[in-house]
């Protein structure tokens, strides 16, 4: 699998869907398109699951800290995480069949474990039309 051991990008082969992604999380929704970044580190590692498995590691964009339709409760975790993993099975038909177990992290989860502030991996956010 050796085209398996880079970074997957979907949903932003066009700059104009990563733009609509990001409007979503501005307006207090998540993205209905995510830009989605997806590894396979178990491609490269065999140990990281049982032969015949794999670890998929997914990263998305755009999430707001806070929905402005409530909290980040395991309903809204669990609609977000169906929305990404639709969008894969886009590009990878049966994608989701595959799936044995999960756990999706929220801003306000990746601020309390990892401490970043506002759930954000950069230190300030930078908008599709920032210079910096």
């Amino acid at each position: 699998m050796p085209h398996h051991r880079c970074t997957i990008h979907m949903n932003c082969e066009d700059s104009s869907m990563i733009q609509e992604a990001y409007e979503d999380a501005k307006a207090g929704d998540f993205s209905r398109k995510p830009m989605i970044e997806m590894t396979i580190p178990s491609s490269l590692d065999p140990t990281l699951a049982p032969e015949g498995h794999h670890v998929c590691l997914i990263f998305t964009q755009y999430a707001p800290y806070t929905l402005n339709r409530g909290a980040w409760d395991e309903a809204a975790k669990e609609e977000y995480a169906s929305n990404v993993l639709n969008s894969i099975e886009m590009y990878a038909p049966g994608f989701k069949d595959s799936i044995v177990g999960k756990e999706v992290l929220t801003p306000p989860d990746l601020e309390s474990i990892f401490g970043l502030t506002g759930g954000n991996i950069s230190t300030v956010p930078c908008p599709l039309t920032s210079s910096t």
